[in-house]
């Protein structure tokens, strides 16, 4: 099992580091960075949203239709389809590598994916067990059935949870990170802006129907985004919040889920509710603790580009 993810991961590394050019290309006006987000959230919303109606109908009839595993990956299909316009932006409009729009360094920062993920890891399993410790009742079905449904579960997100969360950090992170590169904008201002439309995007979610927290749940978004891209300036490149950006979406989707989760599973646990405090207070610890920590490079010999 562990080798089967570091597998997976090595491929995701090998494969971004192959699409490294060894050229700079000419910067983008700063206008095209705006227009070209506006675009692809159209692009996303308009054919993610056709391609996702699509998958439904074709599978409405079937005896799994029901099934959450295949719920989640239809559910997750509209990612594919943004990554794959992101690409396109990166390369035909951007005129630049892949590495080069997601990171400031030569390599890949696995290290700081790999960061990212072990400090959310630590985080998520410290909210569940104060979830089921100290807030009475709150669990509400234990899934103790056939581990191969688990076994698929796990290996359907640990496809789809990458490419959402890249998806993710390459529309409402690198793209802002590469736009006010070279414009006199403080990053704070940037991360406020990119925090406002990250919220923005994801204000129809289930979660907001959860009874009293519509706009505890709304500052969640909004720090997530605000933190995420303070993140990304520290560490000069997405991988350490994508790392936590995957890590919080396969927990959800593989250990513990919630009633009215926007994102729909098959995991071992489902509680009644997430305890939004509890989720803001560790949402902040963690954020700066990724912040505090000394931004960590691809390579010790690898400096930044210039």
């Amino acid at each position: 099992m562990v080798r089967f993810i570091m597998c997976n991961y090595t491929i995701i590394y090998g494969i971004l580091n192959h699409m490294k050019y060894k050229f700079s290309s000419p910067l983008l006006p700063f206008s095209h960075y705006i227009i070209s987000f506006f675009t692809i959230q159209i692009l996303w919303a308009v054919g993610g949203n056709y391609i996702t109606q699509q998958l439904l109908y074709i599978t409405q009839t079937s005896l799994y239709a029901a099934n959450p595993i295949l719920l989640y990956g239809i559910q997750h299909a509209n990612f594919f389809f943004l990554l794959i316009v992101l690409i396109i932006f990166i390369r035909i409009v951007s005129r630049t590598s892949f590495l080069s729009f997601i990171s400031d360094y030569q390599k890949f920062n696995y290290k700081g994916l790999l960061l990212g993920m072990s400090v959310w890891l630590i985080a998520m399993i410290v909210n569940s067990i104060f979830t089921i410790i100290f807030f009475d009742e709150i669990l509400i079905t234990h899934y103790i059935d056939d581990i191969n449904i688990h076994l698929l579960m796990f290996f359907v997100a640990l496809i789809c949870s990458p490419v959402q969360a890249l998806g993710e950090e390459i529309l409402f992170r690198a793209l802002f990170y590469r736009a006010f590169n070279h414009v006199k904008v403080h990053k704070y201002l940037v991360a406020l802006i990119s925090a406002i439309l990250f919220t923005l995007a994801h204000s129809l979610n289930a979660e907001l129907k959860m009874e009293n927290s519509f706009f505890l749940v709304l500052t969640y978004y909004f720090l997530s985004g605000f933190f995420f891209m303070l993140i990304v300036y520290h560490h000069k490149g997405i991988e350490v919040a994508l790392g936590a950006h995957i890590m919080n979406n396969f927990y959800i989707a593989t250990i513990m889920n919630y009633r009215h989760s926007s994102i729909i599973s098959h995991p071992f646990f489902i509680i009644n509710e997430t305890n939004i405090y509890l989720d803001i207070i560790l949402l902040i610890l963690s954020s700066l603790i990724l912040l505090i920590i000394p931004a960590i490079k691809s390579n010790d010999h690898i400096e930044a580009i210039e």
